[in-house]
């Protein structure tokens, strides 16, 4: 009996470890800086920025992203949203800090929040409540 709670407690052990090493989702929401030349910079890096962007989403890092909105009429760019898979927040952080956003100046900062993702297309019977 001993052997057998010795060998299911190294399973669950190594269950947990691989477990950790699995990415998890993040929805990161990006501010831009507020001074009157940040559009014109963003728009500048956009090109650069948005190549980096792609080859973040064939590497399956960035599932979703895009600019946010100051607000519902004219809606100026004012940040950025992205729904990224990484081990961690400080992987992210180190990642928005090689952007090109960041080096121009566009992004000011950030929140990083751990998310459970949904995708309802491939949910035949969605969980409710």
């Amino acid at each position: 009996m001993r052997g057998k709670l010795s060998r299911l407690r190294t399973l669950y052990e190594n269950v947990l470890t691989l477990l950790s090493l699995v990415p998890q989702n993040f929805l990161v929401v990006i501010k831009d800086f507020t001074d009157p030349d940040c559009l014109q910079r963003r728009l500048n890096t956009r090109d650069e920025h948005l190549k980096g962007a792609i080859v973040n989403k064939t590497n399956n890092v960035i599932s979703l992203g895009g600019a946010t909105l100051d607000n519902e009429t004219d809606g100026k760019m004012d940040g950025s949203y992205l729904i990224m898979e990484a081990e961690s927040t400080k992987d992210i952080d180190t990642m928005l800090k090689a952007d090109p956003y960041y080096k121009a100046k566009v992004w000011e900062k950030w929140e990083i929040k751990p998310i459970k993702m949904l995708v309802l297309s491939n949910c035949k019977n969605p969980p409710l409540g």
